[in-house]
Formats: structure tokens, C-alpha cells, sequence
């Protein structure tokens, strides 16, 4: 039954059918963080995501991959060598080169291989300008031009040039949120469900927290030694944050047909009261409006949460 609810749900937000075919294909995730780093920062996770998977690549086949000469190929691996300082605590590097080879280290299990990755990527994204700009909207919402020169320590005319091309990346993925600027403000608006399910994606895709990531069936992971629990944990904490950032700033989602919130009352949790103490939100409409939406969240993004009863 839950499954047919997520469904009558979801058709309401027309406006979002991008995100019901994005986790429909849970690799979106995996290629929607090419969107938002550096062509440098994506080659580098290239090497590293394929190493860590074939365990040893050729140099002529990284250069042939990303178009690069051999040279380049070799200024990418010193680069990568010393962007992994404090993440790797391996006494030697990360990789070895043994007749124009890359090799993994021998000293990495798989878990070890799996962290480097994943922080390695979180380091890129905190890195990234084009990320922190996307977030800086998704947050904030409205600002104005030389706050987020000030907050993001840019140049207001580079500031035009990352905004110019968050545009053109919402427009090359369909996504149903619009940048509008004028001479004194700059504003992120849209259907208010999508907006909260673009920055959780965005955020996901950051902190690398998805169960069904594509590199954990490559090097296969078993899911009983991933720490299920504390990944479910993170992802509730950017749930929760992206929610109780949003109602502090006044948007609120909008409510759902008659049917649908019947439904919802039959199905919902005994503790969803407690839930609701949590929201910075007095008016009853609104937190019920929220607790239809936190709800169906869960269910479509954190799906390890739903009991089997609800399933059925």
C-alpha cells in the first residue's frame, strides 16, 4: 500500500516528475556531482573511483579516457597525491606507478579504499565554487549579489559568471527551479517540494551517504558491514536541516488532496507528534502539511526506515 500512496503523492507534484525519474535511475546521483565540480576535480575522482575499482589502470588508458597526454595524465596523479594529505593514513602513497601502470596499494582493504573516495570527493565539493553557490541559494534563498560576494569571498563579476552557470545547469537538467537576479537581489524559486528534494540530492550527492551507491556493488560491498544506522542517521540530519532551514525562512510546503491525507493518518507513525515538537512551526495546518511531506519523504529517500507492514 505504501508504494501506492508514494504514487498518488508523487503525481501531485507535476512540476517534479524530474525527481521521480532521477530515483527511478539512482545513478542520476552519480553523474549529477559532475555538474557541480571542476573539470579537474571530475577527472581526479575519475582516476580514483576507477582505481578503486580495477585495482590497477594503464596511463595510456587514463589519457586515452580523458583526453589527456601522458604528461598530463602524471600532473593529475602528483595532484591527487597531495589532495589526499589527511585523508589517507596510509604511510606510503595512496597508489604506486610500475611500468607506465597505476596500481592500488596493497596495503588497502576495500573499506579502506571506499573512505578514501568518498572524502576525497566531500573535499572536492567543499572545494568546489559552483557547489558552494548552489548551496548558498538553496539555503538562503533570496540574497543580494555582494552578500555572496562577502560570504563566498568572490569577486562580485566571477559571482555572475558561477551564477550564469547554475542556470544553464538547471536548464540542461530539466530541473523545475528558477535563478532570477535583478539590480538589487538575487532569488532561487520553484515548486517548494522540488527545491527541498534537489538540496537534499545535492547534499546526498556531497556526503556520499546513498546506500545503493554504484561503486559499493563494484567493489563489492556487503551492506551488513557498512554501518547501515549511521548512514541513516546522516541522511535524517540533512532531511531535517534542509526542512527546518526552509519553515524558518516561511516557505512551506504546500498541502495534499483529502484522500491522500486520509491515507496518511491510517499510516502515519505513533510518534510523529514528537516529530512534530521538532519543527520550528506553531500553526497546525502548516506542521501537518509538513508531516505529510517529511512522510513521503522518507519513504521515496530513506526507504530502510519503512516498516514491513507498511510495504505490504
Amino acid at each position: 500500500m505504501i508504494w501506492q500512496l508514494l504514487k498518488v503523492f508523487l503525481i501531485q507534484l507535476e512540476a517534479g516528475i524530474f525527481f521521480i525519474k532521477a530515483v527511478e535511475k539512482l545513478d542520476y546521483i552519480e553523474k549529477l556531482y559532475r555538474f557541480y565540480l571542476t573539470k579537474k576535480q571530475v577527472d581526479k575522482l575519475t582516476i580514483v573511483r576507477n582505481l578503486v575499482v580495477e585495482k590497477q589502470l594503464s596511463l595510456d588508458a587514463i589519457g586515452e579516457s580523458l583526453s589527456k597526454s601522458l604528461y598530463q595524465v602524471k600532473i593529475l596523479l602528483t595532484e591527487i597525491d597531495d589532495d589526499l594529505t589527511g585523508i589517507s593514513t596510509l604511510e606510503d602513497s595512496f597508489f604506486f606507478l610500475e611500468k607506465r601502470t597505476l596500481h592500488l596499494s596493497d596495503d588497502l582493504n576495500q573499506e579502506q579504499s571506499l573512505y578514501i573516495f568518498v572524502n576525497l570527493k566531500k573535499k572536492y565539493f567543499l572545494e568546489s565554487p559552483y557547489y558552494k553557490l548552489l548551496i548558498y541559494l538553496l539555503r538562503k534563498r533570496k540574497t543580494r549579489m555582494v552578500d555572496i560576494s562577502e560570504e563566498l569571498i568572490f569577486s562580485v563579476s566571477y559571482c555572475y559568471k558561477l551564477l550564469s552557470y547554475l542556470k544553464k545547469m538547471f536548464a540542461v537538467q530539466n530541473v523545475p527551479i528558477k535563478i532570477s537576479n535583478s539590480s538589487d537581489s538575487i532569488q532561487l524559486t520553484g515548486e517548494e517540494s522540488c527545491i527541498r528534494m534537489y538540496h537534499y540530492l545535492v547534499e546526498v550527492m556531497a556526503c556520499n551517504v546513498y546506500t545503493e551507491h554504484p561503486i559499493r556493488s563494484s567493489v563489492e560491498w556487503i551492506a551488513k558491514d557498512y554501518e547501515t544506522l549511521r548512514t541513516t542517521k546522516v541522511k535524517h540530519a540533512i532531511v531535517f536541516s534542509i526542512i527546518e532551514n526552509a519553515i524558518l525562512r516561511g516557505n512551506i510546503v504546500p498541502g495534499v488532496d483529502a484522500s491522500t491525507l486520509a491515507l496518511y493518518h491510517c499510516l502515519k507513525k505513533e510518534n510523529d507528534q514528537q516529530l512534530a515538537n521538532l519543527f520550528p512551526i506553531r500553526n497546525q495546518s502548516d506542521v501537518e502539511k509538513e508531516l505529510v511531506y517529511y512522510y513521503f519523504w522518507r519513504v521515496l529517500f530513506i526507504p530502510e526506515t519503512v516498516r514491513e507492514s507498511e510495504k505490504r
